[in-house]
């Protein structure tokens, strides 16, 4: 068994997997992590990367060796989320090294609710509205940065060529979601008609010799 104190890549991997088991982390997200730091590792460091000491490894040099080796199997954006993960791994691992015992990831502050205002004589009455939560907004949270979704290309045929679309999914997919997904995208499909195809006219069979009679005369 792996000591997660041994400051390897091996034990970067054990410490990953403890993370998710004790709920520091979410399991699909310590999974995502560990799947993408282990990849960024395997590709810069080679067969040793398990053995490799990550307490003096320069994690820059690292980074340029895995987006070298990785650019043409990888999309700019996949490159990047594993190269996140995996910085963010190195960042969580060295600060466990650095205090194991009080060690916990860091998280988002929240935010402070503005104090209401009171309401003097000379305001106007105020409407209180209650709006539900908001979902988080596509727009300003992109799948491809977090590190529990990965992105998949898909290949397409158009004009002959081929165009790839970008699935961009969880790594922990249940049957049911990609079912719910694939009748989803059945509804958008539209029906092209398929273009004229060029009549060829049947050669006209050949006229029938005339049957001689054997009753007429000669």
């Amino acid at each position: 068994m792996v000591d997660a104190m041994d400051g390897t890549g091996a034990a970067l991997m054990a410490f990953l997997d403890w993370t998710g088991e004790k709920g520091l982390l979410t399991t699909a997200n310590a999974r995502a992590i560990k799947v993408g730091a282990k990849d960024v590792l395997e590709q810069a460091e080679g067969p040793d990367w398990e053995s490799t000491d990550l307490r003096t490894i320069d994690v820059d040099d690292v980074v340029r060796c895995f987006e070298t080796k990785r650019a043409t199997k990888y999309t700019p954006k996949t490159l990047g989320a594993y190269v996140q993960r995996f910085r963010s791994a190195m960042n969580m691992y060295r600060g466990f090294l650095a205090d194991p015992g009080g060690w916990r990831p860091s998280r988002q502050p929240r935010s402070k609710p503005a104090s209401p205002r009171r309401q003097t004589n000379g305001d106007r009455p105020q409407v209180k509205v209650t709006l539900p939560a908001a979902a988080p907004s596509p727009a300003t949270e992109e799948p491809h940065d977090r590190p529990d979704m990965m992105t998949y290309p898909f290949p397409l045929r158009r004009d002959g060529g081929v165009v790839f679309a970008r699935l961009i999914l969880p790594h922990d997919l249940t049957p049911a979601e990609a079912k719910r997904i694939g009748d989803h995208i059945t509804t958008l499909a539209i029906d092209v008609p398929e273009p004229p195809k060029t009549r060829h006219d049947p050669q006209p069979d050949p006229e029938p010799e005339p049957q001689s009679d054997p009753n007429a005369p000669f």
